[in-house]
């Protein structure tokens, strides 16, 4: 039996697999060799002739523990032999490689997978920041693309704080001014008397205000009218007759006056008209009399004297609606930004259809507050295009609200500041207009009463 096993093993041509199914087949036929002797006898007596029995019997008895002994240890080296073929030879140099090269194959192919989601996950990344910033980029187009009419607004108010500034100061100086001739202020007119006063005012109205043919005058005679007393020859400063009487010629009708209350430089005709026509509204008898100083020290002359400081008081607060009107007429210049201002003030005229020969005697060259406010609160909204604007971006239509409510909240604030002088004009009216009942009942009463209520 070893040696059939043996030459099954050695057999040329005999795979592995072969081999593998020999030893199986080995295995299944050791049972069968475990079967008591007396049976095999059985079988080879039974068939075999009575004198051959014996001599098996004898070879089954003598050789059975000899070849059991060797089949099994033949078995015990062969499944050795086995194991080491199968732990060396085909496990590490068939299966282990084989493990190997599909482990390190699920490895790569794991990898390329992992790559290839990162890939994905990457690229989904890079896209979706690249949506992002085309939104942002779109936004910023739609958002930070100012429209015409935002520009326009913008255009125009560019001088309007500097004008404000200059209407301020203008104002107090006409104030100044009216206050300082009504008080015979050294450096006025009326500083050298009452007659000074008329007579600078008679020379000056000879020189620009006279018209010939007021008083009934005839044109041609030299004798009729007006022609003895005026100056004016031909058609010099034809513009300015009368203008010293006239308030609707001179100051409503004008948008801007060519008037410089700053100091610097000429005054202008405009401003010299709007002197003298404050000198005709207030006080024409001023109140300085040159009284001598021993005069003011006593008290009949000091109460006199402050009486007239209170009527100068009084025509004070009327003469400042005068200069607040003036002085938001007058001219804005120095400003460097007014030749920008000066064509954007223009094209809004010029959209309205005023032709550009007439466009900047509307207003002048060097526009004034009031002309600037009159743009941004009325002329650009009779324009129509105004209202197609407003189909804009909502960003755009949000800026216009916030430029439309800053000017009305400037309009509001020059309509408040207007309401003040008439309320102030009104109430120093009333208190005016109550002084003589004021004084009917002081004098009733007795003195002592009548002493503190002088205190």
């Amino acid at each position: 039996m070893g040696e059939m096993v043996r030459k099954i093993h050695t057999q040329r041509g005999f795979g592995r697999r072969r081999l593998l199914l020999a030893v199986l087949a080995i295995a299944l036929l050791v049972p069968a060799l475990l079967i008591p002797v007396r049976v095999a006898w059985a079988a080879c007596c039974k068939g075999c002739p009575s004198n051959v029995c014996p001599t098996v019997r004898s070879i089954i008895s003598n050789y059975h523990d000899v070849y059991r002994y060797l089949l099994t240890g033949d078995i015990s080296q062969k499944f050795a032999l086995h194991r080491t073929w199968w732990t060396d030879t085909f496990f590490r140099q068939s299966v282990l490689p084989g493990l190997m090269l599909m482990t390190e194959q699920l490895s790569a192919v794991g990898i390329h997978q992992a790559y290839m989601a990162g890939t994905m996950l990457d690229a989904q990344n890079q896209l979706r920041a690249q949506r992002q910033m085309q939104e942002l980029q779109l936004a910023a187009y739609k958002d930070y693309q100012p429209s015409e009419t935002l520009c326009a607004v913008g255009s125009n108010v560019r001088s309007l704080a500097q004008a404000e500034i200059r209407t301020r100061y203008s104002k107090v100086a006409v104030a100044d001014w009216a206050l300082a001739r009504q008080l015979a202020t050294t450096g006025t007119a009326n500083a050298q008397g009452q007659d000074a006063d008329w007579l600078s005012r008679w020379a000056q109205y000879q020189e620009n205000y006279c018209d010939p043919n007021d008083n009934n005058g005839v044109p041609g005679n030299e004798e009729s009218g007006l022609h003895p007393f005026c100056k004016r020859t031909g058609s010099t400063n034809i513009a300015r007759t009368n203008i010293d009487i006239d308030y609707t010629r001179l100051i409503d009708k004008a948008r801007t006056l060519n008037a410089n209350f700053s100091g610097v430089g000429a005054i202008g005709d405009d401003g010299e008209d709007v002197f003298a026509l404050a000198a005709n509204l207030y006080g024409h008898k001023t109140l300085g009399q040159n009284t001598p100083p021993a005069d003011l020290a006593l008290d009949q002359k000091a109460q006199w004297y402050l009486a007239l400081r209170s009527i100068a008081a009084k025509r004070s607060v009327a003469q400042n609606s005068l200069a607040a009107i003036a002085a938001i007429k007058s001219t804005n210049d120095g400003d460097p930004e007014n030749p920008q201002t000066i064509k954007t003030l223009g094209a809004a005229f010029k959209a309205l259809g005023v032709p550009d020969q007439e466009v900047y005697s509307l207003i002048d060259d060097n526009p004034s507050q009031y002309v600037q406010l009159e743009v941004l609160a009325q002329k650009l909204y009779q324009d129509p295009l105004f209202y197609a604007g407003l189909v804009d971006k909502p960003a755009n239509i949000q800026r216009q609200a916030a430029a439309l409510t800053a000017i009305d909240l400037m309009l509001d604030r020059a309509m408040f500041e207007s309401e003040l002088r008439q309320e102030m004009n009104l109430s120093v009216w009333l208190s005016s207009a109550l002084n003589d009942r004021f004084e009917a009942v002081r004098r009733t009463l007795p003195q002592t009463a009548r002493a503190g209520g002088a205190k």
